[in-house]
């Protein structure tokens, strides 16, 4: 079973192990608009910019998971419920 498919199925303590570079959270509605958040363990937690319309949102999260997606698929993990980014932040 490969790394993802078990992350799919919401086993969070596989990445303990796990050489992560980036999480990046759900968009959510946030005073001003919509946004994403992503975690980092050198950084730590960082707050997205808000933007006025969700299309925008979602496509600047998925413009960030491109970006850092090429080469390291591995190191990304895209959380699409707020619990499950919590859960792998904390």
């Amino acid at each position: 079973m490969k790394k993802r498919d078990r992350l799919a199925d919401g086993d969070a303590t596989l990445l303990k192990g796990m050489a992560m570079e980036i999480v990046v959270g759900p968009v959510v509605t946030r005073k001003g608009g919509y946004a994403f958040d992503c975690w980092t363990p050198e950084e730590g937690f960082s707050r997205g910019y808000a933007y006025c319309r969700i299309e925008d949102a979602y496509y600047a999260r998925n413009a960030e998971m491109r970006s850092h997606n090429s080469g390291y698929s591995d190191r990304m993990i895209a959380c699409n419920t707020v619990d499950e980014f919590a859960r792998l932040t904390i």
